[in-house]
């Protein structure tokens, strides 16, 4: 199959949380690395890229920092570490990428693109950019005001959606339906037990999504209201 007939951020939104997807995320990253001509050939503006770098920053971020060193290991944990190095160093690759590449196709993520920033900010790859961000910000895009402008520039609005997975979006939408209060506190333990036990960034995505359900929702009762009363 040609990869140009694949969506690989369709196969991501539609898939569970990354920490159940580890393995498809690093064949994604692999795959993509593989076409950088691919990636770099789609047409600017594209939002293709502001999503794959919001997930791959959180899941670096969620992945952690380097795994000291140990004697004790076993061969079994020693290659789960090899593993998730190797599946950090794919991420970065394709993050970095497309800061130095495709930059200005994610100024559409406005602040988002500092938050994910910060959340690898610890990591080596990255101090390349921030150094930029300061010093040099029209090194990354023509015009670009660094780090001002970013944080007077919210969120393109066409991104809420995809801060976490449909399976995940799915569950949060059933939890805020409400339910019997017992019932309710047992679904929301369970949930938080299955999706947020494990890394922050899902947690604050998480709440980031219920604001903006929220939003939408008001929205749209707005939107039948004045209809209702222009009728």
């Amino acid at each position: 199959m040609k990869f140009q007939k694949l969506r690989p951020i369709t196969i991501l939104f539609q898939g569970a949380d990354p920490k159940e997807t580890a393995s498809f995320l690093h064949s994604l990253a692999d795959l993509l690395l593989a076409n950088r001509a691919w990636m770099a050939s789609l047409k600017p503006g594209a939002a293709f890229f502001a999503i794959l770098f919001t997930h791959f920053t959180r899941t670096l971020a969620d992945l952690g920092g380097p795994q000291a060193g140990n004697q004790q290991h076993t061969a079994q944990q020693q290659q789960q570490g090899n593993n998730t190095e190797r599946f950090k160093s794919s991420l970065m690759a394709v993050c970095e990428f497309e800061l130095r590449e495709r930059f200005p196709d994610l100024l559409m993520l406005g602040r988002d693109l500092l938050l994910g920033l910060m959340r690898v900010a610890k990591l080596p790859a990255f101090q390349w950019c921030w150094r930029a961000l300061q010093t040099a910000p029209e090194s990354l895009a023509p015009r670009f005001g660094g780090i001002p402008q970013l944080m007077a520039t919210p969120c393109a609005s066409n991104l809420h959606p995809y801060r976490v997975s449909l399976h995940v979006q799915r569950k949060v939408e059933f939890l805020l339906k409400g339910r019997a209060a017992l019932t309710h506190t047992k679904m929301l333990e369970w949930f938080a037990k299955a999706y947020l036990a494990n890394g922050q960034s899902m947690r604050a995505e998480c709440m980031r999504f219920v604001w903006y359900h929220a939003w939408v929702s008001q929205q749209h009762q707005q939107q039948q209201q004045q209809q209702k009363d222009g009728g």
